[in-house]
């Protein structure tokens, strides 16, 4: 990210003083357990973003876009935001909602996290994982 081509980016942005190239982290768990929020402004269809779970695991709230997986386990206004993807506006607003109601944060981010135990857990998962191959099994026997 700290080419030049992004640092130029970053100097016409105008906000040149709150934007800091960070380069590899190893505390990323941490950073995300210290913020109120994660945003997740895919454009073009990611999956399901690692990022995305371990803020549900952490139980902070999360705004993403209409592209990709993580829209699939948001529960709207309720555990997090999607938003049209491409739109910083709408995810702007989003960003002050919660800043100015930070024990509506708080509990999005609970409900998120509680969502994420019983949709994404590693035991939901191999659960799910087992019936399907018994299905399976069944199916062609």
């Amino acid at each position: 990210m700290d080419t030049e081509a992004h640092k130029q980016l970053a100097n016409d942005s105008g906000m040149v003083e709150r934007i800091h190239f960070l380069g590899y982290r190893d505390d990323v768990p941490a950073l995300i357990a210290a913020s109120n929020v994660q945003v997740q402004p895919s454009i073009s269809g990611e999956g399901l973003p690692k990022t995305f779970v371990e803020a549900m695991a952490m139980a902070i709230p999360s705004i993403v876009t209409t592209t990709g997986g993580a829209k699939e386990f948001i529960d709207e206004a309720q555990s997090g935001f999607v938003v049209p993807t491409r739109d910083s506006y709408a995810i702007s607003e989003k960003i002050k909602f919660l800043y100015k109601r930070p024990e509506q944060c708080q509990t999005m981010g609970n409900l998120a996290q509680a969502k994420m135990i019983k949709d994404l857990s590693s035991q939901k998962s191999a659960s799910d994982l087992l019936s399907f191959f018994q299905y399976l099994m069944q199916a062609s026997s």
